[in-house]
């Protein structure tokens, strides 16, 4: 009878024995397979998000072919990082600090690289055209104003923060599109009026030469076209 007893106490110690190594197995494979399956999501989210940069850098650059526009500098959609065109800024959210504008940006800011501020970064005219204004502005510092063919419908075009000093032509020269204008003017310095080393270019329907750099309603931005959707690329 002993025998016995015994030898069911056995069984159920090796019973409770496999129940916990097989519990074991299990959960080392649900922690395994939900890594790998938090990893693959993380490389298609990767993939996916790749890929809409890809396609919409495509699709810039083939509206920029088809409206005979030019990137206005290198990388350029890799400096869209901070102020793109529309985004509403005030001295309290802007990406940029201290900030003192406030409104709907009508234009595109491209970012000095950091490795770029103590050189020399050439700016491009997106189309081809000719220079009304060459000055220097409030909020812009240096300023060159080119006016320009947007298919078949005028348009004037502000590159700001421009060193004025590396600009050889003068007003009333025509540009063609890629053609070098000059350089972006120095880091927070009088050719930037005081901001940061980058190009702030605003594209503005018609013939009106306007420098305004934000407005107060959104509705406002239609006067303005987002070069993003043409040269970011």
């Amino acid at each position: 009878m002993n025998y016995v007893i015994i030898f069911f106490m056995d069984m159920r110690r090796l019973v409770i024995s496999l129940f916990i190594v097989a519990a074991i197995v299990i959960a080392f494979y649900v922690i395994f397979f939900d890594s790998q399956n938090q990893a693959n999501q993380g490389n298609n989210g990767a993939s996916d998000k790749s890929s809409i940069m890809y396609t919409q850098e495509q699709n810039s650059a083939n509206k920029s072919a088809e409206y005979d526009l030019a990137s206005p500098i290198d990388r350029a959609g890799e400096r869209v990082t901070k102020k793109p065109f529309g985004i509403y800024v005030t001295p309290a959210n802007s990406p940029v600090q201290p900030e003192r504008f406030s409104g709907y940006h009508t234009g595109t800011d491209f970012e000095a690289f950091s490795d770029e501020l103590e050189k020399d970064v050439p700016v491009k005219a997106i189309c081809r055209g000719k220079i009304l204004r060459k000055e220097k502005a409030s909020g812009y510092g240096g300023v060159l104003v080119e006016s320009c063919k947007f298919g078949r419908e005028p348009i004037t075009v502000v590159y700001g923060h421009l060193d004025l000093a590396s600009i050889s032509k003068k007003v009333g020269d025509n540009l063609e599109a890629s053609e070098s204008i000059g350089n972006l003017g120095k880091n927070k310095s009088a050719e930037t009026d005081g901001e940061r080393k980058h190009l702030h270019l605003g594209i503005h329907n018609g013939t009106e030469v306007n420098f305004l750099g934000y407005v107060p309603n959104q509705s406002q931005l239609s006067d303005w076209i987002d070069a993003c959707n043409y040269i970011c690329y």
